[in-house]
């Protein structure tokens, strides 16, 4: 166990503000007489001091790790949130199958063009999914034409829900 646990973050921060100041570490870090007649305070001070040169940057350190230490366990269950999220939708065969469908669906619309052919699409080009409209019916969009033939041929797809219970919590 680091001495800086046993102290801990609050009493480290109270040391701080009791160190002397640069005036007042001048005159003890040239104090020749005896420490037998100071108080238990001075004396910490004046073997502080003297005994330490850099004592500051070693409190100052205590005091960074033990902070980084609560920031660290505050992050880390977010931190495995996040990368088992990741690792679940990467794993998803319903998300390979509807962005593989965005894909087809894209080729069809851009046939006979340079893109008509690709092998892949920017997530940023998934917003337009709302934008292409229906020649029918202006209100229909591209992404209810392809909700539709989810739910039509590949219902299990839709239940997002089922697949990554976890992601609800995300969303508050």
């Amino acid at each position: 166990m680091k001495k800086s646990s046993i102290i801990g973050p609050e009493r480290l921060k109270s040391l701080v503000k009791l160190l002397p100041t640069d005036q007042e570490e001048d005159l003890i870090r040239n104090f020749r007489g005896s420490t037998v007649n100071l108080d238990p305070a001075e004396k910490f001070l004046v073997d502080l001091v003297q005994e330490l040169p850099q004592y500051r940057q070693w409190i100052d350190g205590m005091l960074l790790y033990e902070e980084f230490q609560i920031t660290i366990a505050w992050i880390k269950p977010t931190a495995k949130w996040i990368i088992d999220t990741a690792q679940a939708l990467m794993d998803s065969e319903s998300l390979r199958g509807i962005l593989r469908l965005i894909l087809k669906i894209g080729n069809f619309l851009n046939n006979g063009e340079c893109i008509g052919s690709a092998s892949g699409f920017a997530m940023n080009s998934l917003l337009k999914l709302s934008d292409v409209r229906s020649n029918v019916n202006s209100r229909i969009t591209l992404l209810h034409y392809l909700v539709q033939e989810i739910e039509t041929r590949y219902p299990g797809w839709l239940h997002v829900d089922k697949q990554f219970p976890y992601l609800k919590d995300a969303a508050e």
